[in-house]
């Protein structure tokens, strides 16, 4: 496998990856930009290569042109339209080992979401068309449900010379994210989220890294994530449900405030 010469950071707003309970606090806003910058500082330190910053509003006024052309079905969290489908990767409790692309937790199959969708021809939107992996299952799916695919759609532009690249989403690595963490398999068979941090996955791995930052960068961004918590009055339970769900499977209380939690997942890290 090819190792990304290049590591692009989605900038999500606060609106856009705010778990339902918090959104309408104002107050989080600058905490979230102060997490961004630390973890792009973080990363752009430990990448072996360029790193870009890829703010959100370009991308949003990219699906808004595809928009005004056709019917456009996004595969994008992060870019909501009047249709979506929710697909994502799916890994084992190891937080490494790859199942499947499937719904995402709390949606129905893909056979489902597609025979809920009006029979149209379709603009395919993605953060990324990477392997073209992603594209291939939902296209074969559609045209096997008698829809049409005319146009797939990358929201951010390849790299001008082709070279490979890594895309993260900032959401990623702050707790309780809506649509933030990798999925992961849960006891019995569910899936949830948690963060790109150690215990719960290799950051290393997901954004490319040398294996020696699994555990500063983890370190760090658990310090990161306490920082964002810090003096509020948020407890685990405010969290998106995807990542409760995940708390609660092992058995942490989620009256918890937030911040002690991520204080301490950063002391189980600390020599």
């Amino acid at each position: 496998m090819t190792h990304p010469t290049h590591l692009v950071i989605r900038q999500e707003d606060w609106a856009s990856v705010a778990p339902a309970a918090l959104l309408a606090r104002d107050d989080l806003v600058p905490r979230w930009v102060a997490f961004r910058r630390e973890l792009f500082d973080l990363l752009a330190h430990w990448f072996p290569g360029p790193v870009h910053a890829a703010p959100i509003a370009p991308q949003l006024a990219t699906a808004a042109s595809w928009k005004a052309r056709g019917e456009v079905l996004s595969l994008d969290a992060m870019v909501p339209h009047v249709h979506e489908l929710y697909l994502c990767r799916r890994y084992a409790s190891d937080g490494l080992t790859f199942l499947d692309l499937g719904p995402r937790p709390g949606h129905p199959a893909l056979q489902t979401q597609i025979a809920a969708l009006p029979r149209t021809d379709w603009i395919l939107l993605d953060d990324d068309i990477h392997s073209g992996a992603t594209m291939a299952l939902v296209r074969g799916a559609l045209e096997q449900a008698g829809h049409t695919v005319t146009r797939e759609v990358p929201l951010l532009p390849p790299h001008p010379t082709g070279e490979p690249r890594e895309i993260l989403d900032s959401r990623d690595f702050l707790l309780g994210t809506r649509s933030g963490g990798l999925v992961i398999e849960q006891p019995g068979g569910t899936f949830g989220r948690l963060p790109y941090l150690l215990p719960f996955t290799r950051p290393a791995v997901r954004a490319s890294l040398p294996s020696e930052a699994d555990v500063p960068v983890s370190l760090a961004l658990w310090r990161a994530n306490a920082a964002f918590f810090e003096g509020t009055d948020i407890r685990l339970r405010d969290l998106d449900a995807d990542t409760t769900r995940s708390l609660r499977a092992r058995s942490i209380d989620l009256t918890t405030p937030a911040a002690r939690w991520c204080r301490e997942m950063a002391g189980r890290l600390t020599p």
